[in-house]
């Protein structure tokens, strides 16, 4: 009983590395050009993200100022009432 347990293994196993119907079905999927596209477009979302996240940090520094600025100006204002 053994003996065909690992028999049957070993032509499994043997099949599955020589010419097995699961294998065939893959290879076309692995050669087609589907999946390194897709990981392609995620490194350009990630690239454009960080990007993104660099141009909004110089813009929200750039903005501070200029609110700060505004803030002082209005401050140093005199109110002239009518």
């Amino acid at each position: 009983m053994e003996i065909k347990i690992a028999e049957k293994l070993v032509n499994d196993v043997a099949m599955t590395t020589v010419e097995s119907p699961r294998l065939e079905s893959i290879k076309p999927k692995a050669n087609s050009e589907r999946g390194s596209t897709m990981v392609e477009y995620a490194l350009l979302v990630a690239l454009m993200a960080i990007g993104s996240i660099g141009a909004i940090g110089s813009a929200r520094e750039g903005a501070r100022t200029t609110f700060i600025d505004i803030e002082d100006k209005l401050a140093q204002a005199t109110f002239v009432p009518n």
